[in-house]
């Protein structure tokens, strides 16, 4: 994706309530309100394996000094995730992207300049190359992100693996927000009427922070397992061609990729 600095939100009005922050001891966020739908900011960090990677590397010698990392600067990230390509693209660079939660974009701005300014996250970041190496905020993808439902409420994901996936979709003629809304309430009331959903099953709509002419917004859907999203997509297809008939005459949309994602705990 081509990434220019610059604000260009394309999915307004969503109808959200944006998320609240509230404190703790260190002082992470909790996610959302009480009220759905949420607003929230969301960033993906391009990262490359190091030659030393392995799952266990990486929970044992990386994790428990970014762990620290957060206490010491009192971090606001609401969650961060793992993601690594079920089947890389070919012209991919990167092998996965290490996703931050924020409650919003302030969060994200003042977390930034405060890691960039603490000396001990260059030191991790350094020590901690031969394992993974990841981004800075200049080639992070920023972006608003919208939540109908909470994530849970069609089944509680196991978080530590699941299955997440992506596709940039750009306006057809004479479409925009109003008739993206319009489609995803059919979705909404879709999936609270249907008996044999492919739960747990969550979905989010990404508007980019920054100038592109790839895509408009960006659709994630996420599943527990390969086979569930199987299985869901063809529950779907089966008994609601009409939704689809009317979001591809809302947009239209590049490929899906898909990724193995886990949630990488903060403490």
């Amino acid at each position: 994706m081509k990434k220019n600095i610059k604000i260009a939100t394309l999915v307004a009005l969503l109808g959200v309530i944006v998320a609240c922050s509230s404190e703790s001891t260190p002082t992470y966020s909790e996610l959302g309100s009480e009220n759905y739908p949420q607003k929230f900011y969301v960033e993906y960090i391009p990262c490359e394996l190091g030659p030393d990677y392995s799952p266990e590397a990486f929970a044992q010698d990386m994790l428990p000094g970014w762990q620290s990392l957060l206490v010491e600067v009192d971090s606001t990230i609401v969650a961060a995730y793992g993601l690594g390509y079920e089947s890389k693209p070919e012209d991919a660079e990167e092998d996965g992207y290490w996703q931050l939660v924020w409650n919003s974009k302030e969060d994200a701005e003042e977390g930034w300049a405060t890691w960039a300014g603490y000396e001990k996250t260059a030191e991790w970041s350094e020590e901690t190359s031969n394992i993974l190496v990841c981004g800075n905020k200049e080639d992070t993808f920023s972006f608003d992100a919208y939540m109908r439902r909470d994530v849970d409420s069609l089944g509680e994901f196991d978080r530590t693996n699941f299955n997440s996936n992506y596709m940039a979709c750009s306006y057809n003629e004479g479409q925009g927000a109003d008739e993206l809304i319009s489609s995803i309430d059919s979705f909404d009331a879709w999936l609270d009427s249907d008996e044999n959903i492919d739960a747990p099953y969550g979905f989010m709509v990404l508007a980019p922070d920054y100038e592109t002419e790839e895509f408009d917004f960006i659709w994630g859907d996420f599943h527990q397992t390969v086979e569930k999203r199987a299985e869901g997509n063809a529950n779907f297809l089966a008994k609601a061609p009409n939704i689809q008939a009317a979001f591809d005459e809302v947009a239209s949309c590049q490929d899906v990729i898909s990724y193995n994602t886990g949630q990488i705990p903060s403490s």
